[in-house]
């Protein structure tokens, strides 16, 4: 066995030079005996200057397990080549950082889960793969890449068209760089289709509609212990949240969201609001859709969940043409794809009555309630804690037992921490800790471990910086 220089080499076009670039190895295979030293690890670097030439050391033997591995980890259709891989001498997948330049404009673009392989021609030439879960074929050796990009002044995302195959056998190149803005308000607009609601990752606001506060019990206490958001529904749709968690009571004559324990806690924005908001927004939107969760109906004293739930559904009537309906009883939302849902509300009711699919009346059920074919069902149970420890390594062990995308049931992160009275001042004080750590907690949970994607992230205290944080795990279409 002999260690050879494997030189793969990033070209740029279209006016951009290469200032450097890291590849961090996040997996990999190579064929067996080709690497006796270990010298290449998970967690390792690989440098390269503005020639663009990444260096991996290893011997060159082809083997089919590598090429079953790489095959395994990425699609056929997600490589330049667009087909599988008969043998390979070694394959990496990892997060790829090119700092590039054009003219005085300096930007870092971050690609993650890129894969880069060796296999060899029938003339004997080594020759490199290059493709990545983030990558479509989009013609003849090409793909469109898509990644994170950094030092714009608008736009926050990268579109790099990468040319593998009919060039140098170890050559890459980039041939055009385009940048655009995903923002909160349209990010569904660029997402790549088709696609169903239960392969996306959505942002979600617990207890949505208590931005604002009115008639608490006790006073004072009741505010700060049930404000749960700093933005309104329509403010938070802008942001980029498409899941609502909307807590409903007849209150002082009227359909008001709540946060309410019996006769404690206080209400929130009224519920006409909250619908007249979210129409609103998809009259403005229509590449957008949201899904507004109605329960905790407040069965108290004179307050029957009967009579409120009879109330929203008349005030339904009123939006009707904004609601996504069904002719199939018995669908499933999370396989439903996005297209069909664009510009709509999505009604899922955790209640009995009034449920009628036809009219936009969906039943939701969480996972293991017992609900008789439920058309979206949520694996969502929270963590009921102050303790940002504890919270977090409950999640996680939710995460481990029930997250995936495309799935059935969807797995929802409650990243929630619960203030305890008379110690916590507020719900403000103990989200802040937790939304602070959420950015990291996906990274090293999402990239690092290659765990699989939450459905929905659920947080008080929604902004756009952070529903972007949650909205990047998505799958983007080039510009």
């Amino acid at each position: 066995m002999e260690y050879r220089e494997n030189k793969v080499e990033f070209k740029f076009g279209g006016g951009y030079r290469l200032v450097s670039g890291v590849f961090e190895i996040e997996d990999f295979s190579i064929s067996e005996g080709e690497d006796p030293k270990n010298k290449n690890k998970i967690g390792g670097r690989l440098e390269c200057n503005s020639d663009g030439i990444f260096n991996f050391s290893v011997g060159r033997h082809g083997s089919a397990k590598v090429a079953k591995w790489f095959n395994e980890k990425v699609a056929a259709g997600k490589t330049t080549f667009n087909h599988t891989a008969g043998e390979l001498n070694f394959a990496f997948l990892g997060k790829l950082t090119l700092i590039i330049k054009k003219n005085e404009t300096e930007l870092t673009c971050t690609f993650y889960n890129v894969a880069l392989a060796q296999g060899h021609t029938g003339t004997d030439r080594n020759n490199w793969w290059f493709g990545g879960l983030h990558c479509l074929n989009m013609a003849t050796n090409k793909v469109s890449c898509i990644g994170i990009l950094a030092g714009h002044e608008q736009d926050n995302v990268v579109d790099f068209t990468c040319h593998r195959g009919g060039n140098a056998v170890n050559e890459i190149t980039i041939e055009s760089v385009k940048t655009f803005r995903v923002a909160g308000t349209n990010w569904m607009k660029h997402l790549r289709t088709p696609v169903t609601i239960n392969n996306l990752v959505l942002p979600g606001s617990h207890d949505a509609g208590m931005s604002e506060t009115h008639h608490a019990n006790p006073a004072g206490l009741g505010d700060t212990l049930s404000k749960t958001q700093e933005l309104s529904i329509g403010l938070q749709l802008e942001c980029g949240s498409r899941y609502f968690d909307i807590r409903v009571d007849y209150d002082h004559d009227e359909l008001v969201t709540c946060h309410r324990t019996n006769a404690m806690g206080a209400n929130g924005q009224t519920f006409k609001s909250v619908l007249d908001q979210t129409k609103s927004f998809l009259e403005a939107y229509p590449s957008e859709f949201a899904i507004l969760k109605f329960s905790h109906i407040r069965q108290y004293g004179d307050h029957h969940a009967s009579d409120t739930e009879a109330k929203i559904d008349a005030m339904l009537n009123d939006y009707q043409s904004f609601l996504f309906t069904s002719v199939d009883a018995a669908v499933d939302l999370g396989f439903v794809d996005i297209d069909r849902v664009r510009g709509k509300m999505i009604i899922v009711c955790d209640y009995d009555l009034f449920i009628n699919p036809s009219k936009g009346r969906f039943r939701y059920s969480d996972s293991g309630a017992g609900v008789q074919s439920p058309n979206l069902t949520v694996f969502d149970k929270y963590s009921s804690t102050n303790s940002y420890e504890t919270m977090r390594n409950d999640q996680f062990d939710k995460w481990n037992d029930n997250a995936g995308l495309g799935r059935q049931t969807l797995f929802l992160l409650s990243w929630t921490l619960t203030p305890t009275i008379l110690i916590d001042p507020s719900v403000w004080e103990v989200a802040k800790t937790a939304n602070e750590k959420l950015p990291s907690a996906l990274y090293n949970r999402i990239i690092d471990q290659r765990k699989p994607k939450p459905n929905i992230v659920y947080i008080d205290y929604m902004n756009e910086d952070l529903a972007l944080e949650i909205i990047k795990y998505n799958q983007f279409k080039s510009a």
